[in-house]
C-alpha cells in the first residue's frame, strides 16, 4: 500500500502544472489506436507508422506544459468540428427538404408557388390587376 501511495503521488506531482488530456488529444489517441489497430491487421507499415506519429503527438499535448498554445490547438479543433457539423446538419436539411418535395403532388406544388408568388407582388401591381 505504501508503494502504491508513493506512485500515486508521484504521478500526482509529475503532472502538476501539464495540460492533461483535452478533446483533440481524445480524439488524437483514439484514431492513434484505429491506425495501429488497421496496420496490425493489414501488416502495413505506413499506418503503423502514422498511428506511432499520432500516439506521440496526443501524448505531447498531454505532457505539455505551454498551457495556452495547447487551449488554443483545442479550441480550433473544437470550432473546426462545429462547422463540420453544421455543414452536415445543413446537408441532411437539404436533402429531407428535397426528398419530401419530391413526393409532392405536382397540382400543390403550383398551388404553393402561385401563393408564394402572390405574396411577393408589389401591392400597386395588386391594385392595378384589381381594376
Amino acid at each position: 500500500m505504501i508503494c502504491m501511495e508513493r506512485i500515486k503521488n508521484y504521478l500526482i506531482n509529475f503532472m502538476r502544472g501539464r495540460y492533461g488530456i483535452d478533446q483533440m488529444s481524445q480524439t488524437l489517441f483514439i484514431a492513434a489506436l484505429i491506425f495501429i489497430l488497421f496496420a496490425g491487421f493489414t501488416q502495413n507499415f505506413l499506418f503503423e507508422m502514422i498511428g506511432i506519429a499520432l500516439f506521440a503527438y496526443a501524448d505531447y499535448r498531454a505532457l505539455s506544459k505551454n498551457i495556452p498554445a495547447r487551449r488554443a490547438e483545442n479550441a480550433r479543433y473544437q470550432e473546426m468540428i462545429r462547422n463540420i457539423k453544421k455543414k452536415s446538419i445543413r446537408q441532411v436539411q437539404i436533402r429531407h427538404i428535397v426528398f419530401t418535395s419530391a413526393q409532392i403532388s405536382p397540382v400543390v406544388k403550383r398551388s404553393v408557388f402561385q401563393r408564394e408568388k402572390a405574396k411577393l407582388k408589389s401591392p400597386a401591381q395588386s391594385a392595378d390587376r384589381s381594376l
